[in-house]
């Protein structure tokens, strides 16, 4: 893939960056939202699985979640506390709101760092494929 002068390959597990001669490892994460229900911990759970066997290199999973849900989650997940979206009355109850809402919504900015975001529900599965 190629963009404004940078080329972005995938070798070795992580994505590459070259610019100008110079070679860096680019900083990936998966982004997710998980609500207050024991079958989407579960399903996060085996997302944060499928990461860790697929030895995805540079690559964080970031979770956004009310605080009282992340707080039991494992210490290698990033956690972002956010009020579900869904309490806003703007978006007229639409229950997924929240998976896409979490990317603009408070904590966000943390995803600025990142060069490359894979926003997915819960109930993934990634493969080194």
């Amino acid at each position: 893939m190629q963009s404004s002068g940078v080329v972005v390959v995938w070798a070795a597990g992580g994505w590459i960056e070259s610019t100008r001669g110079s070679v860096t490892v680019s900083r990936r994460a998966i982004v997710c939202y998980v609500d207050e229900n024991e079958h989407l911990i579960q399903q996060l759970l085996a997302l944060r699985l499928s990461c860790l066997h697929s030895a995805l290199i540079e690559t964080d999973v970031v979770v956004f979640g009310p605080s009282e849900v992340l707080v039991g989650l494992p210490d290698d997940l990033i956690t972002i506390p956010q009020r579900p979206a869904i309490a806003d009355s703007v978006w007229g109850g639409y229950r997924y709101v929240n998976s896409i809402a979490c990317l603009n919504g408070p904590g966000s900015e943390v995803l600025d760092q990142y060069s490359h975001l894979l926003r997915t529900d819960v109930d993934t599965f990634l493969t080194p494929m």
